[in-house]
């Protein structure tokens, strides 16, 4: 275990250098705001729970009713949208927090 510990380390090092690294493409601002604009199909700036759910249920193929959890979770200012920044912030929790139940690390999958 200690070797796939090791890598795994090595794995979040890299993503998290990949991050704050200003001399090429940053991923989570360039990845990030790239994915937000396809989930909002209507490009208003915000993405509804309609959206949310197309994406959940004809992407992922998730017809569960926990998936509007997950929403909840990411509309951190409770108004009933995911807003950009709140997205943004959820793709900076996936590489840079060390809580696996922060909504960027459910929403994006755990490392």
């Amino acid at each position: 275990m200690g070797k796939l510990s090791g890598v795994l380390e090595q794995f979040v090092l890299a993503n998290r250098l990949a991050v704050i690294d200003t001399s090429r493409l940053n991923v989570t601002e360039g990845g990030g705001h790239a994915i937000f604009d396809i989930i909002d199909a209507d490009g208003d700036n915000e993405i509804s729970r309609d959206e949310f759910a197309r994406l959940t249920r004809d992407v992922w193929g998730d017809h569960s009713p926990g998936t509007m959890d997950l929403f909840n979770r990411l509309d951190t200012d409770g108004d009933g949208t995911i807003s950009r920044h709140e997205f943004i912030r959820a793709v900076r929790e996936h590489f840079l927090s060390n809580d696996p139940d922060a909504p960027g690390s459910i929403f994006f999958g755990h490392i």
